[in-house]
């Protein structure tokens, strides 16, 4: 998983884009939750993986932590852009983070039986960070936290 998502940093992939871009890219409410589970079933099968990363991590402070924490931001926003369909603002922000988090504790539960892995604490502590942030650009990219 870090050896893709830094290939995907470095072709510029995450950038902030609007909510019409959002839409348009994901319009429906099934192809939005696809995303969802799809990027779900590529965090476990990864996870699996005794080696995720064929390449040394970025010599950077807690780079492993910044990749938890980017990882499961995007699935924060996979999750609020599926829920928020049909749901109150405020419920699916909830939801979301609820979610991400429990799939973050789940998956560090999971590492715990993987050869060469173990379960960290600290991931999940970015894991559900990274699923804050998520949903909260999720969140303001379709109109705010106050709705």
């Amino acid at each position: 998983m870090h050896f893709l998502l830094l290939q995907f940093l470095q072709a510029g992939i995450f950038k902030v884009i609007d909510s019409s871009v959002l839409n348009a890219a994901c319009g429906s409410k099934k192809i939005k939750w696809f995303l969802v589970v799809a990027y779900a079933v590529l965090i476990f099968i990864l996870s699996s993986l005794s080696n995720p990363s064929p390449v040394p991590l970025p010599d950077i402070f807690m780079a492993d932590k910044l990749i938890h924490f980017i990882e499961y931001a995007i699935l924060g926003f996979l999750l609020f852009s599926a829920l928020h369909e049909g749901m109150a603002l405020k419920k699916a922000v909830f939801l979301s983070i609820f979610v991400a988090s429990i799939y973050g504790a789940t998956d560090e539960f999971h590492q715990y039986f993987v050869a060469h892995r173990e379960s960290d604490p600290f991931d999940f502590l970015a894991d559900s960070l990274g699923g804050v942030a998520g949903t909260a650009i999720g969140a303001l990219l379709r109109g705010g936290l106050h709705g």
